[in-house]
Formats: structure tokens, C-alpha cells, sequence
């Protein structure tokens, strides 16, 4: 009998771990606990369609006085970035649109304020925790690599999904 016997695609769903639900309920559970703690919690999503970029997002950060924050494009490391952000302005570093945020990654960053319907696909859980779109968010968006921001004249880095051009 061999030791590693070759499994089906189907074999790997057939687990006798937790159901779907309970998945669900687990990351739910999570999710409420670091709100609870932190004030916030991040969601890491990795293009969920065809040709979607990969997007971090937060959520609670109103029940702390503070705006929601989104920032695509970034397959690794945009949750630490909103992580940094949040953290920052919990300690009262103050978030403003255009103002450019060198402290929190290996490039500047500015903050584009956002309307909450611009990213209703994108936010769901945000959505869902607060019943409604009334809430503070911001894009947190980067330069290309000429160090030129969106919006400027010459400004060329499509890996950057441009939310409030939605």
C-alpha cells in the first residue's frame, strides 16, 4: 500500500473539520474580539473575481471615533499598512485627505476621503457591523514607482484600484 496515496480535488472538501458555518461564525467571532480590543479589525481579501486586485479593508474603527480605511493593490502588506495607520491615530495622530504620510511604509502615503457607497462591493463586512453607509472612510493610496500620486499629471500604476473614480 503506498504511504501518500494520490487524493481527488473532491477528497481535499471532504474534511472532517468545521462546517462552512462554523467557519463563518469563528471569523465573526474573531473579528468582534479584536474590534473589542483594538477598536478595529482588518480584512485581507485577494481579488475574490477574474482580474480583481487584492484589497485590505478595516472595520469597527467608527465605535472608536475613527474612519474606516481601504487600500488595494498590495497582495502582501496593506493590512499592516492600515494596521500602522489605525494604531497612529488611536493614539491621536489625525487623518487627513491629501496629507502625505511617510511613516508607515517604504514610500509616502495620502489618504482620499471616499463616499461609503463608492466601495459597498468591496467593504461588506463594514457594511454589515454598522446596518448602514453612515460611516468615515478613506482610500489609502500610493504612489507609482516614479513617486508620482494618483491624480497628477504623469501618474502611471494600474495595480492600484482608484475607488473614487467608481
Amino acid at each position: 500500500m503506498p504511504k501518500n496515496p494520490k487524493r481527488k480535488p473532491s477528497d481535499l472538501l471532504a474534511t472532517s473539520g468545521p462546517t462552512m458555518e462554523e467557519r463563518i461564525r469563528n471569523i465573526h467571532a474573531d473579528m468582534a474580539e479584536k474590534i473589542q480590543k483594538y477598536g478595529w479589525s482588518t480584512l485581507m481579501i485577494f481579488g475574490t473575481k477574474e482580474g480583481e486586485l487584492p484589497f485590505s479593508y478595516t472595520l469597527g474603527a467608527k465605535t472608536v471615533g475613527l474612519p474606516d480605511l481601504i487600500i488595494s493593490g498590495l497582495f502582501r502588506g496593506g493590512a499592516a499598512i492600515l494596521n500602522s495607520i489605525m494604531s497612529e491615530a488611536r493614539n491621536g495622530l489625525e487623518l487627513k485627505e491629501g496629507v502625505a504620510y511617510p511613516q508607515f511604509a517604504n514610500m509616502p502615503l495620502m489618504l482620499k476621503r471616499l463616499k461609503p457607497s463608492q466601495v459597498k462591493d468591496r467593504m461588506y463586512q463594514t457594511f454589515d457591523l454598522y446596518g448602514s453607509d453612515d460611516f468615515e472612510v478613506f482610500q489609502v493610496v500610493y504612489p507609482d514607482p516614479n513617486g508620482i500620486f494618483p491624480e497628477a499629471e504623469g501618474y502611471d500604476f494600474p495595480r492600484q484600484e482608484l475607488f473614487w473614480k467608481r
